[in-house]
């Protein structure tokens, strides 16, 4: 825990001595159990970019970075919800005892029109966007859980058990490799699903909307015609198997569609 507290005071003692300065990046050492680490990233109002690496380290980066306004020199904004430790307006720092969770916040109301992150691919992900923000996660191994109130959500290349809500908006989800461990759950209040998956995934499927329809081109009862996207009608569910079954995979919307496709 020293380890990382030691790196963030020494950026934290840079950053108040470059005042008038911009950073573009910044990069934080990752030295606990990777597999054991969430990022959680939470109340952002921008556009955030997560991509997972084989890199040892989380690397922060703001598209067109705003710096504080000519008249704010030498005062603090009193609307803050931390201290800047990164130079772009966010504050990332561990929590709980054995720095199993690092927090990223956003210190100013407008640091950047989109905001990039890297991590270590084997850590976890927990996002929550502010009002208006949507978010691109891919390439990760831990759990991914994302919640945004009004912003598309754009999932692909993830191979950890997802936990995805929206209020309003839209959800992509393209499946890589479906995590058997543990279930997964994909939630859209106002908002289409789009999910596309491998026709090979062991799967225990339950699909659910109150005011939409259900598509599908993928082999299991009822089949579907071969090569189109076919209306699943009768019922607002459809609770169904894929290869002989395997681990939850929820997807339900109250106003909107889903659409379930092999992968290409």
């Amino acid at each position: 825990m020293k380890s990382i507290y030691r790196h963030i005071a020494h950026l934290i003692i840079a950053t108040s001595f470059a005042v008038s300065a911009v950073a573009e990046e910044f990069e934080l050492p990752i030295e606990t159990d990777l597999g054991s680490t969430t990022l959680r990233i939470h109340k952002i109002q921008s556009k955030v970019e997560v991509i997972g690496t084989d890199e040892s380290f989380i690397r922060l980066r703001v598209d067109k970075v705003k710096p504080l306004p000519e008249k704010a020199k030498g005062l603090r904004p009193l609307l803050a919800t931390g201290t800047d430790n990164t130079g772009l307006g966010f504050e990332l720092l561990p929590s709980g005892e054995d720095d199993s969770i690092l927090v990223l916040r956003q210190t100013r109301r407008s640091s950047g029109s989109k905001i990039f992150v890297e991590l270590p691919k084997q850590m976890a992900l927990d996002f929550e966007a502010h009002i208006n923000a949507g978010v691109s996660i891919s390439g990760l191994e831990g759990e991914v859980a994302s919640k945004t109130l009004n912003g598309r959500m754009i999932i692909q290349d993830v191979t950890g058990p997802l936990i995805l809500n929206t209020v309003n908006g839209g959800i992509d989800v393209k499946i890589t490799k479906l995590n058997q461990e543990f279930p997964s759950s994909i939630v859209s209040v106002n908002g289409e699903i789009d999910v596309e998956i491998s026709e090979s995934e062991k799967a225990n499927l339950h699909l659910s909307v109150v005011n939409g329809e259900i598509y599908s081109n993928l082999e299991f009862d009822p089949k579907p015609d071969k090569g189109s996207m076919s209306k699943l009608i009768g019922s607002s569910k459809v609770n169904n198997t894929m290869n002989g079954g395997g681990v939850r995979l929820s997807i339900t919307t109250v106003n909107g569609k889903i659409y379930l496709r092999k992968a290409e």
